[in-house]
């Protein structure tokens, strides 16, 4: 019989950061899912949810559960999560249904009952499986700002572990969820859920099924003992997880990108440059992406401490990697399929930043990263504290509060590991680039006095080339460039790095990027006047996109976006290329409006070439009147004016609508109240439904107006816009809203 429930346990606390670029909800949430594999023979248990597949000589019944003794969840009161199937993977290489079923479980209710519920029962073939999948439609979060549904990298839920069904006994697999390192959310109010799972399975173990369906699992031994994450592509992998200090967003194109803070990827090495420096990856969904080898990079193979020659032999080995999202600087790589070394990669994360405030009686550290993400760290009795160096207590810490500091902590309990603050010891040299020596992560710096200073880059050193993100490897081309260095005299490693190139040798060019060509090294750009100039791309070349190192692989994805670049005059090389980069299915359309459909929510535009195009317009969507914020409904009161829209291909959905017309634009008339007429009142907001997307709106003299707010309604708050969410902070306020009688949908609300 094969059991499988979840034992969840939580202990929450919030914590936030500044600048509204990300909310971080610190929910330590376990769900301990356990699969209990026995005999058929064994006899017994609930009946299946599903039919079973058929089994080929001795068999296995299978019964799901799910329970939840999680502890206080903060600002989150529900989470549900809709799983619609579960298969799991023999070692022969087939995959044998579990469950179809799809069920929806609130993991807090299940905690507030204390109670294990079963989900589904099957027959298995005996023998080893070393995957499972659960497959999850639906994560719905509810917390103090209303209802919010998760978006998950990937729905599928591929856990790896060794789990072995014998004759007459008895195998578990237990998975333990960790929501404080799960659970995401983003600048916008958009929560993430990217799984981190502990697994442990057993054989002979002894599990007892209670009369009311209660399981206990007892002895047996350990076969699988480790922690597998969820990274932004949606791939799982032993070690794998989103750090603390990470910036999320989701794509127009619906993906999870990360922007900033630490990162992490798997794939296999696709190429290795020991001269630039560089190694390229493949990740597991077919992207590729460029990393830099600092000098204190960490490389691994097979258990073993290598360095960047090493890897060049392992081109197509597996591969994980820790890096800096931003400037693509690795700080840990392990090769080859060592299940140790890479949990213990992922058990240890490294942070960069200032602190921002001690808490001695507490024992945390808040930690400003340089990402933008606050982070809480805990101080325990084997914290090692240092400033300069020189240890020191989390009191002494108190004095430091500003000060940079750099510290690694353990992934699971947010507990200091190591932390290094930087005292007053720190230098800046000016002068020009004298040599580079990618490989072993040095700048050598002719100062204005004539002396040569040679400093070391790390992967916590900040390089910059005329202002834009670079790497050491685009310095080895600017030998002879103004540069001004700050670093720490204590290990003379680089702080920030400004580099200036030459102006005599270089030349600025903008325009559209319109061809990419990896396998030539080249990239051709279109002007404003129409002229098209070619550009060559070597490994010396910082290509940036939205502020993050890319590569010519990701650049050709983003044919058409702005680009600007600074090249040599003489060799037509670039220095470095900047793009405004395009998700992929982005496309572009301009022409008149031929119509609008409030009701449901399209617009069909007339392009130049004389074809009608009909959108989606949803609650995303910008929506623009002689460049101010304006609704559909007053978009459709300008048809046969110019029209330029941004829109998802895939989904036909607009991301931007702008409409410029050369005379004042009229605007919805208030009108009388009638049968299709609009009203335009002042009141105050009385209470917002997140569920039933209404307001209720309280009139001086009149009964309360519940109004239902649509994709298309433009609310605004203090002039700008704004959410339903972010309504329901503002009970008490007063309101304008105008809306249509005959739907009592609302047009526009203004706080």
């Amino acid at each position: 019989m094969l059991r499988i429930l979840a034992q969840p346990t939580m202990v929450a606390a919030i914590g936030g950061r500044g600048h509204g670029i990300k909310r971080r909800i610190l929910a330590l949430v376990t769900i301990a899912t356990l699969l209990v594999l026995v005999l058929a023979a064994c006899g017994g248990g609930p009946s299946p949810a599903t039919s079973a597949p058929t089994a080929q000589g001795s068999s296995g019944k299978t019964v799901m559960a799910i329970s939840d003794a999680a502890g206080d969840m903060g600002v989150v009161t529900n989470i549900s999560m809709t799983i619609d199937g579960i298969r799991v993977h023999s070692s022969g290489g087939a995959w044998a249904t579990v469950s179809t079923t799809a069920h929806t479980y609130d993991l807090l209710e299940l905690r507030a009952k204390g109670v294990t519920q079963l989900l589904a029962e099957v027959n298995l073939p005996t023998g080893t499986y070393n995957q499972v999948e659960l497959s999850v439609s639906k994560v719905i979060v509810v917390d103090n700002k209303g209802q919010h549904e998760a978006k998950l990298p990937s729905d599928k839920l591929q856990i790896k572990g060794d789990l072995e069904v014998n004759a007459s006994t008895t195998a578990t697999a237990n998975f333990d969820f960790l929501a404080d390192r799960s659970l995401h959310v983003t600048g916008e109010g958009q929560y993430i859920l990217a799984p981190v799972v502990k697994l442990e399975t057993r054989t002979a173990a002894t599990a007892e099924v209670q009369a009311n369906n209660e399981v206990r699992i007892q002895g047996g031994q350990v076969r699988t003992s480790h922690e597998v994450g969820m990274d932004i592509e949606g791939s799982m992998e032993i070690g794998l997880s989103i750090p603390a200090d990470a910036v999320l967003s989701i794509a127009a194109s619906g993906k999870v990108v990360q922007p900033k803070g630490q990162a992490m990827a798997i794939g296999t090495i696709k190429a290795v440059d020991s001269a630039n420096g560089t190694v390229t990856i493949a990740t597991r969904n077919g992207n590729e992406i460029v990393l830099h080898v600092a000098s204190d990079s960490g490389i691994n193979i097979s258990g073993q401490k290598v360095n960047l020659t090493s890897l060049a032999a392992k081109v197509g080995a597996e591969v994980t990697a820790k890096f800096n999202a931003e400037s693509k600087q690795t700080t840990q790589i392990v090769a080859g399929g060592d299940d140790k070394a890479k949990a213990a990669a992922g058990a240890e994360l490294k942070i960069e930043g200032t602190i921002k405030a001690v808490n001695p009686a507490s024992g945390t550290v808040l930690v400003a990263s340089n990402s933008g993400v606050d982070v809480v760290l805990k101080v325990g009795a084997d914290s090692k504290l240092q400033i300069d160096n020189a240890a020191l207590t989390i009191s002494g810490l108190m004095g430091r509060v500003g000060s940079r500091v750099e510290a690694t902590y353990d992934a699971n309990t947010r507990t200091v590991v190591t932390l290094q603050a930087q005292g007053e010891a720190t230098a800046t040299v000016t002068g020009t680039i004298k040599a580079v020596d990618a490989a072993a992560g040095t700048i050598t710096v002719t100062t204005q006095a004539g002396a040569d200073v040679t400093i070391n880059v790390a992967s916590r050193s900040r390089v910059l080339v005329n202002a834009s993100v670079a790497t050491l490897a685009t310095l080895k081309s600017m030998v002879g460039s103004a540069v001004t260095v700050t670093y720490s005299q204590q290990d003379k490693i680089v702080t920030e790095l400004n580099a200036e190139a030459k102006v005599e040798q270089s030349v600025n060019v903008s325009g559209v990027l319109k061809a990419v060509n990896p396998a030539t090294g080249t990239v051709t750009i279109t002007t404003g006047n129409g002229q098209e100039v070619v550009l060559n791309v070597t490994a010396a070349s910082s290509i940036v996109a939205d502020g993050s190192i890319s590569s010519m692989v990701q650049l050709a994805a983003n044919i058409g976006a702005n680009v600007t670049a600074l090249y040599n005059a003489q060799t037509r090389t670039a220095l470095s290329l900047k793009a405004e980069a395009r998700s992929q299915g982005i496309g572009q359309a301009s022409g008149t409006l031929k119509s609008v459909n409030v009701l449901e929510n399209t617009v069909t535009i007339t392009t130049k070439t004389g074809s009608d195009m009909t959108l989606s317009v949803s609650q995303s969507t910008k929506l623009f009147l002689n460049s101010a914020l304006s609704s559909l409904a007053t978009l459709a009161l300008n048809l046969g004016a110019p029209i330029n829209a941004e829109y998802n291909t895939q989904a036909n959905t607009a991301l931007v609508l702008s409409i410029q017309t050369s005379a004042a634009t009229p605007q919805p008339t208030p009108a009388p109240p009638s049968a299709t007429g609009t009203v335009k009142v002042t009141g105050t907001l009385k209470a917002v439904n997140m569920l039933a997307n209404t307001v209720t709106i309280g009139v001086q003299g009149s009964a309360d107006l519940v109004l239902n707010v649509k994709s298309q309604s433009l609310v605004t708050i203090g002039g700008a816009s704004s959410s339903l969410a972010a309504l329901a902070t503002k009970i008490g306020s007063q309101v304008t809203v105008e809306y249509n009688v005959q739907t009592s949908a609302v047009l526009s609300l203004s706080i």
